[in-house]
């Protein structure tokens, strides 16, 4: 990364995190007048970072270590080490949001690993074992607990190259809760979906062609507790 992307970066984190200076704010102001990818930037990472305030995991204190071991990965050295910490999280945070994980990513990264317990234990991953295929395509999947509902992350290889699948959640009232859709490649894909359905409302995922043909069903085990 070029001096000036890394600073873009460095005024960029100091914003989501609400610890712009003065000079700062002046400094990116200027930036974002000027370039409009810049202002377009600074609007998606303050987006970003207001629902990364919102999200469960947040309530939780940091690990006590976390200063140090940002500061050694991104050789930075001693200088604000206490601000530029908190910097840099938020921004990671706030790209993971934006990226559309919800914050789960950034669970594992900050704690070692995600959570683990039984079914609809939040941000844990919950294996799915789909029914008996028709078809020698690979589809893996684990599906994520969160407050605000239910994602699936899946691994696919030797779909139809260039059609379109759309993954559903079936409540328990065999209600279809779109969690989104993805396009077969020769390649492998991995991509994560959801739907706003919480995981003890969620029985089933399903996931089909655009015509409603099923490619994997797979039943879900029942939240308990």
């Amino acid at each position: 990364m070029g001096e000036d992307q890394d600073r873009l970066a460095e005024l960029l984190g100091a914003a989501a995190a609400g610890e712009l200076t003065d000079a700062e704010t002046a400094e990116l102001d200027a930036w974002a007048a000027a370039d409009p990818a810049v202002a377009r930037e600074r609007r998606a990472t303050l987006e970003a970072a207001a629902l990364v305030d919102s999200s469960w995991w947040r309530r939780e204190d940091p690990p006590a270590d976390l200063e140090d071991v940002v500061v050694a990965a991104t050789g930075r050295g001693a200088r604000s080490r206490a601000r530029r910490s908190r910097v840099r999280l938020a921004v990671a945070a706030a790209a993971l949001v934006a990226a559309g994980s919800a914050g789960t990513i950034a669970v594992d990264a900050l704690t070692g690993g995600p959570p683990e317990g039984p079914p609809g234990t939040l941000g844990a991953y919950e294996p799915v074992t789909f029914d008996a295929p028709a078809d020698e395509a690979r589809v893996g999947a684990e599906v994520v607990a969160h407050t605000w509902g239910t994602e699936a992350v899946l691994e696919v290889e030797g779909l139809v190259e260039g059609a379109s699948y759309e993954v559903i959640f079936l409540d328990d009232e065999g209600r279809r809760r779109s969690a989104g859709a993805f396009l077969g490649s020769a390649v492998p894909i991995d991509c994560r979906v959801n739907a706003a359905v919480l995981r003890e409302d969620v029985r089933e995922l399903v996931i089909t062609t655009d015509d409603g043909q099923v490619v994997r069903s797979a039943e879900l085990p029942a939240v308990t507790g």
